[in-house]
């Protein structure tokens, strides 16, 4: 499908989940990366139809404007400044085992310009933190790879509600 979507070799896509439904047809989760970087929540599944490889696709890969990967700011450097951003908000010892850091890339959407961050999440609340955007559980961090800013940050687990892609 590389020449029907119009992709370049920058583009790629790491395999996930594969699951078989009752009909014997199986759908593999394939993740788009970016120079090898994860592509924020972009994903393809394809649908093998039958056992000679007949498959089809659901959705296709999110265009990517030429950029460069490189990370001004370590893993470990953003996972400070998180640290830092929650001390300044809460109570508690977060320790280093109570976070998971990926850099990632986000692509052009509606509500953010693209941007390589790395992408920190809380597995974990620590006793003593009692705010609420803490409670429910996996807490998601976005902090900027070039100035280690800690740009949006929110609960995963948060209900919400929204329109456009990925609403619903």
């Amino acid at each position: 499908h590389r020449g029907a979507w119009g992709i370049g070799a920058d583009i790629d896509f790491t395999p996930g989940r594969a699951e078989t439904d009752p009909y014997g047809q199986t759908h593999v989760h394939l993740s788009q990366t970016y120079k090898g970087v994860p592509v924020l929540d972009e994903e393809v599944i394809v649908h093998v139809l039958d056992d000679a490889g007949k498959a089809t696709t659901t959705g296709e890969p999110r265009p990517i404007q030429p950029t460069d990967i490189s990370s001004a700011v370590s893993s470990g450097e953003a996972l400070a400044a998180v640290r830092t951003h929650i001390h300044a908000n809460v109570l508690g010892e977060l320790k280093e085992a109570d976070l998971d850091a990926e850099l990632t890339l986000v692509p052009n959407l509606d509500f953010v310009p693209q941007r390589l961050i790395h992408r920190v999440r809380l597995k974990s609340v620590p006793e003593g933190y009692t705010e609420t955007y803490l409670k429910g559980g996996l807490t998601e961090f976005w902090v900027d790879a070039q100035t280690g800013e800690v740009w949006k940050s929110w609960s995963r687990n948060a209900p919400g509600i929204g329109t456009g892609r990925g609403a619903g």
